[in-house]
């Protein structure tokens, strides 16, 4: 992938698109700092604890769902949280935050891919950067979590990858990586 300038200010979202492995987890993994090849080209961003990283599929830790939805650095005992799970729709589990088990393999991965938000809207980061978080959705909870995202984080920068073309109502800007050289 090459010939690519991004320049983002606060509040902008940008969604990017194209063939499978062409390469925009790398771009979006470059852009976390999680991807440290490809050094021909510059990448400014925040530090690292200013940004999140939502991939298709969100880990979780080992304990209560209390250490799985706070994984790895909020408050477990945030004043936000239930508010959170229930904008995400998972007030259902907040009788079981201290409740230990499995959840990576407990929740489904549409519940996990709500975690991963319930995460960002907790964090507040200024770059929250989703890789398909949402594939695994259906598209009505796909739209409440981005207008969540939008509503409760309006500064923060978001940067998609995803497929759906009912992402484009989220974004302000879109990156087709299809027009730009791809090999």
């Amino acid at each position: 992938m090459s010939g690519i300038n991004i320049n983002l200010k606060n509040g902008d979202s940008l969604l990017i698109r194209g063939p499978s492995g062409c390469g925009k987890t790398s771009l979006l993994r470059a852009l976390a700092g999680l991807w440290p090849f490809g050094s021909s080209g510059k990448v400014s961003r925040p530090p690292h604890q200013d940004i999140l990283f939502l991939p298709q599929r969100p880990y979780t830790a080992q304990g209560s769902l209390r250490d799985a939805v706070c994984y790895p650095d909020i408050d477990k005992q945030h004043p936000e949280l239930a508010e959170a799970m229930n904008t995400c729709r998972l007030g259902y589990l907040v009788d079981k935050l201290d409740k230990t088990d499995d959840w990576q393999h407990k929740l489904s991965p549409g519940e996990l891919q709500r975690v991963a938000f319930v995460r960002a809207l907790l964090s507040k980061p200024k770059i929250v950067l989703l890789d398909e978080a949402t594939a695994a959705l259906d598209e009505p909870t796909e739209a409440l979590l981005y207008r969540a995202l939008k509503q409760k984080l309006p500064d923060s920068i978001i940067i998609s990858i995803g497929h759906r073309s009912t992402l484009n109502a989220f974004h302000n800007m879109r990156l087709d990586v299809g027009n730009v050289a791809c090999g």
